[in-house]
């Protein structure tokens, strides 16, 4: 019976020890966010839900999270699967877009998923 709760004992102070080593490294690394990864990450262009085309006038596109969105500007174009933790988010289209495409100087509002509109 000492034997049980000897290991028991040992068991929990382990435990213990593990999970407040955890909670330091967790706080000793804090999560680095790249700008063109902040919002999401490239996808293939099949992927897309739908297709914005940009002019050289576009102030802004309106999107969800969740969504893939395939870009095109004159001859141009990338695809973007939107996936951010916020509850809504907005960047400029330069912090996602290839270097280059056209005038990146566009905001890009991101609406909450709608599949979790209710929760």
């Amino acid at each position: 019976m000492k034997t049980t709760t000897i290991r028991m004992a040992l068991g929990a102070a382990l435990i213990s020890t593990l999970a407040f080593a955890g909670a330091d490294a967790a706080q000793a690394q804090p999560v680095v966010r790249v700008n063109g990864n902040a919002y999401g990450q490239t996808a293939a262009a099949d992927a897309a839900s739908r297709t914005i085309v940009l002019d050289d006038n576009a102030r802004y596109v309106n999107v969800n999270d969740g969504e893939t969105v395939h870009f095109v500007h004159g001859n141009q174009n990338f695809t973007w699967t939107f996936d951010t933790t916020q509850r809504d988010g907005v960047t400029s289209l330069g912090n996602i877009a290839p270097q280059g495409f056209g005038d990146a100087g566009a905001k890009v509002y991101i609406a909450p998923n709608p599949i979790y509109a209710d929760s």
